[in-house]
């Protein structure tokens, strides 16, 4: 099973995300790319801009206050990201669950293997592949 995953992440190691925000959003996987990168952008102006920000943006007087864009290769739209930094990062990921300790839900998912010509974001080039979770 496979679902666009949206969750806050940091190129930087001075900048933290509490595990308990990472998570923004969940969707289904059939949902085409164009779709998520305007759902992302609009989760994202909610989530950093000004009331007067947003209420320009709905009424469409001000394209993007963070545009988010999606990498395309070859017909490929796996990734979506918004903003600087922290930024929003929406992908397809695979085997996604809920995990219970505590009395707490963490997600866990596999994060998918790229085309062969496409390179990971800077930030994850160092950063393990397969699991990602939020307590």
């Amino acid at each position: 099973m496979a679902v666009w995953l949206i969750t806050w992440e940091s190129a930087s190691p001075n900048v933290e995300i509490a595990e308990d925000d990472r998570v923004v959003a969940i969707l289904n996987y059939r949902w085409k790319a164009e779709n998520v990168r305007k759902i992302v952008e609009i989760l994202h102006a909610n989530a950093e801009a000004s009331l007067s920000q947003r209420l320009a943006h709905a009424r469409m007087l001000k394209k993007g206050i963070a545009p988010a864009y999606h990498a395309v290769f070859n017909g490929w739209e796996g990734q979506i990201m918004c903003g600087t930094n922290p930024f929003m990062y929406g992908r397809l990921v695979d085997n996604p669950r809920i995990l219970e300790k505590d009395g707490r839900e963490r997600l866990i998912w596999d994060e998918r293997s790229l085309p062969e010509n496409v390179r990971h974001p800077p930030w994850r080039e160092t950063s393990p592949k397969p699991q990602h979770y939020t307590p």
